[in-house]
């Protein structure tokens, strides 16, 4: 919200990926801002082409957002999507506003930052919400050119006057002592999560098509192949799969209409055995209806 206060009025032209992190479309559109979408399939793994790219951007465009790794698809951003992001923001003098609230929760390959390339026109986003797990804290914080941050440090300060201070003591310790130790082990017991729901995916419902995520917490189906043979869509059937089975999925069409018939899974919590058996419960509804 405070990056939205900060850089957006009335018909600001904002370029942003979709399918991708739910609340940015509706944040920047309440603030007035023309949102123009990039979108992406899960065939060429949830990645723009940086010519899809080039073409979204122009001399009106305020700001570039791009997630990764991202929530939902999981989808890691090519070096290539980055650099040329980045470079399109140099051309333009406007901000690549670059997410990585999951850069720590890599299963496969590294994370690409992309102030490597330039340190003007990049705004970098991160949290402890995610790999440190204190999302009710509500703590993050972003790394930005001076004049900006000076301006949104003050925008921030409007919306809530300070972060809370038993927050930033427990992620300084955090920091401090106990960052690479965790995250050593959290991610095998997030890697054996996600490994299980994949080949439960791929088992219990092969017509589906499934990208196995290099990092994040989420893994995005597509089920348009089942939902097309029972008349369903997927907002219907997150609501049947929750109401009759039990278990919930957040529909794709919820991050963009380029999700639709998707459903996100968030395999951090449950143990590989649930989340087993909570695609079983998908299969029964999807196949038995």
């Amino acid at each position: 919200i405070g990056l939205a206060m900060t850089l957006v009025e009335p018909g600001t032209n904002v370029v942003m990926i979709n399918p991708t992190y739910l609340l940015y479309k509706p944040t920047y559109e309440f603030f007035g801002a023309r949102v123009n979408e990039v979108k992406v399939t899960i065939e060429n793994e949830f990645n723009p082409s940086p010519e899809d790219l080039k073409r979204a951007v122009n001399h009106e465009t305020r700001a570039i957002i791009l997630v990764s790794p991202d929530n939902p698809t999981g989808a890691v951003l090519r070096e290539e999507v980055i650099r040329t992001a980045v470079d399109l923001a140099i051309d333009y003098d406007t901000l690549l506003i670059y997410d990585e609230a999951y850069k720590h929760l890599y299963y496969d390959g590294q994370h690409t930052y992309a102030l490597k390339y330039d340190m003007e026109h990049v705004i970098a986003m991160d949290t402890f919400s995610k790999d440190p797990a204190m999302p009710g804290w509500r703590l993050g914080y972003v790394l930005a050119p001076k004049e900006f941050a000076s301006t949104f440090a003050k925008v921030k300060q409007y919306i809530n006057i300070n972060p809370p201070t038993p927050a930033q003591y427990l992620a300084a310790l955090y920091l401090r002592k106990y960052k690479d130790q965790y995250i050593r082990e959290v991610l095998p017991i997030y890697r054996e999560r996600l490994n299980s729901v994949y080949e439960a995916l791929r088992s219990f419902l092969p017509d589906a098509s499934v990208m196995k995520p290099k990092a994040g917490l989420f893994i995005f189906p597509n089920l348009d192949a089942y939902l097309k043979r029972l008349g369903l869509n997927d907002e219907s059937f997150a609501q049947r799969l929750l109401k009759e089975k039990h278990v919930g999925v957040v529909p794709g069409s919820a991050f963009g209409d380029a999700g639709k018939n998707h459903v996100r899974i968030n395999f951090a919590k449950e143990t590989p055995e649930r989340l087993v058996n909570g695609v079983k419960l998908m299969a029964e509804l999807l196949t038995h209806t």
